[in-house]
């Protein structure tokens, strides 16, 4: 008897991170698979961060709304740096995701629960948009710039809920 093994299409790119060390860039795909990614670029602190546009869809019905939370790590401890909402909007070739982002206080997770950080710890300051260009009527960009408000920003981890 012969055994048929199912394939599961692989998942859509949600973004694509963008690393850009001097001339030659580097660019890391946001799969649309809940739950957590090392990130090929920890350690590597950066002045803005840039998520481009993941894959257009093609589908009679809107994909659904996704959240990327990204991480860094400072002191052995990992701190939420932001939240990215991704929302498909129609398009003469599909379903186009777009990006948000949502700034929230500075907090480090213990036990898995956020705990706020005080000023001290706080100074490595708040995240940023960066954008060039205007969002689309809903507020959401196509491609995405964001950066620390007070020097570089590291990414070590994200997860996609």
């Amino acid at each position: 008897m012969l055994a048929v093994q199912a394939t599961e299409a692989a998942p859509a790119v949600l973004a694509v991170l963008e690393y850009k060390p001097g001339v030659f860039g580097s660019r890391e795909p946001i799969y649309d698979r809940p739950g957590g990614s090392a990130s090929p670029y920890a350690n590597k602190p950066r002045k803005v961060w840039t998520l481009r546009e993941g894959d257009t869809l093609k589908q009679s019905t809107p994909p659904p709304e996704r959240l990327i939370r990204f991480y860094e790590t400072v002191n052995n401890n990992t701190l939420s740096v932001c939240t990215v909402i991704v929302k498909y909007s129609r398009s003469a070739n599909g379903w186009r995701p777009g990006y948000q982002l949502l700034i929230h206080p500075l907090v480090t997770i213990e036990n898995g629960r956020p705990k706020p950080l005080g000023s001290d710890e706080g100074a490595r300051g708040l995240v940023q948009l960066v954008n060039p260009a205007a969002p689309n009527r809903d507020g959401f960009y196509h491609t995405l710039s964001f950066g620390s408000t007070v020097g570089t920003l590291t990414i070590d981890a994200w997860e996609v809920q």
